[in-house]
């Protein structure tokens, strides 16, 4: 489900956070998840840290209603990951016997990658997932922040069903 909506509100069993490799939480994605759930979340994510890209790591929820926050570190300067930390993302919550997962736009804030390209990676990779038939992982949200974005994300899913 693609949706206009801030992060930190989703109440899917695990929230992903756009990551940095020093897994700070100060600016879009993560500040909005550290402002609502504790800087509990940025202190326990960081004692894993650093990381390279493509890498997530899991924290506890803070006061974020869900079970689990995922920090992808999916994108930065150019080097991009979205892919590679989308999968790991998703086979770890599997793994974990999650239901559901809300997912920011990967790598297209402080990342500097265009929502179309984001959203062509995240969505193939989401494909390539369900194509290994998971068997608790039923549904994947993809939270965005303005209705630009919900545009973009919404074609990228259109062209990638028509085969694009």
């Amino acid at each position: 489900m693609i949706e206009a909506r801030d992060i930190a509100t989703a109440t899917t069993d695990a929230i992903v956070n756009a990551a940095n490799e020093a897994l700070a939480m100060r600016v879009n994605v993560a500040k909005a998840l550290r402002l609502a759930g504790g800087d509990e979340l940025e202190a326990e994510a960081q004692a894993q840290g650093p990381c390279t890209f493509g890498q997530v790591v899991w924290t506890g929820p803070g006061r974020l209603a869900c079970k689990a926050v995922a920090h992808a570190v999916a994108a930065s300067d150019g080097a991009i990951c979205i892919q590679r930390a989308t999968l790991r993302t998703l086979f770890e919550a599997e793994r974990r016997g999650y239901r559901s997962i809300t997912f920011p736009a990967l790598g297209t804030g402080v990342g500097g990658v265009p929502h179309g390209l984001g959203a062509r990676l995240t969505l193939e990779a989401i494909r390539t997932f369900a194509a290994f038939a998971p068997v608790h992982l039923r549904a994947i949200h993809i939270a965005l922040v303005t209705p630009e974005a919900v545009t973009a994300w919404s074609t990228a899913l259109v062209a990638l069903d028509d085969g694009a």
